[in-house]
């Protein structure tokens, strides 16, 4: 099995565990209407209706996603891939994703609409401003937070969200590095004197020193567990 490091842009992805999936059924009722308080009862029929419903949506297949990966365009659910119960077992290696913005996007939607969930789970009230990775994987939250015990616990057992968040960072900050390359190639090309090819080496010294420094990659979050990336302090750009 071959496990992915969520920092650089060699990462390869390991996977197990399977986090709880929560259905909700609100009910509402038109205050216009509400005439009488008289209590409501549900027939049996209803009742198994119902149920129906639920186990229905329980055993339905995930829908797939679009993923950029070293065999091409694969559609995968996201569930089943950062879980690996997809290849558990088969000897095969799964495929690796890309640094491709497509990829940052679909990690980032499976977080922002699993967040939520795993949060009321557990009793958390509201999420992180921010969640980030130290150099050797494990999870960091701003000091002040005071659900930060509770909130790692909860990650360690829900490995699919732990790794959504640990590669949207990986691969977020690979796609930067490949980004500057990139820029540097085409300004390099456009140059049009030596004077021009000397400002735009002095302008990337660092990446053609080999000392460049990672992009500061941040999962922000709004309190109810919506995700959004910046690099470098600026909106992830697509």
């Amino acid at each position: 099995m071959i496990v992915q490091s969520a920092f650089g842009a060699a990462s390869l992805y390991a996977a197990s565990g399977t986090p709880a999936v929560q259905r909700q059924v609100l009910a509402t009722t038109d205050p216009g209407t509400a005439k009488s308080a008289e209590p409501v009862s549900i027939s049996a029929a209803a009742r198994e209706r119902l149920a129906g419903e639920q186990r229905a949506a329980a055993s339905a297949p995930s829908p797939t996603v679009a993923f950029d990966t070293n065999q091409g365009t694969v559609n995968l659910d996201v569930e089943s891939y950062l879980t690996g119960k997809s290849w558990s077992g088969t000897g095969e290696i799964p495929p690796l994703l890309m640094p491709t913005q497509r990829n940052i996007d679909a990690l980032g939607q499976y977080v922002s609409s699993n967040m939520p969930g795993l949060l009321a789970a557990h009793g958390i009230p509201y999420a992180p401003a921010q969640i980030g990775f130290d150099s050797q994987g494990q999870v960091q939250f701003p000091s002040d937070y005071p659900y930060g015990a509770q909130l790692k616990e909860a990650l360690q057992q829900s490995p699919a969200m732990e790794r959504a968040l640990g590669w949207s960072q990986g691969l977020s900050e690979s796609k930067a590095a490949l980004d500057e390359a990139v820029g540097f190639q085409a300004e390099y090309r456009g140059a049009a004197s030596p004077q021009e090819l000397q400002a735009v080496i002095a302008k990337y010294g660092s990446l053609l020193s080999g000392n460049r420094t990672s992009a500061q990659v941040v999962l922000n979050f709004n309190s109810a567990g919506q995700l959004n990336i910046t690099v470098n302090g600026a909106p992830q750009r697509t």
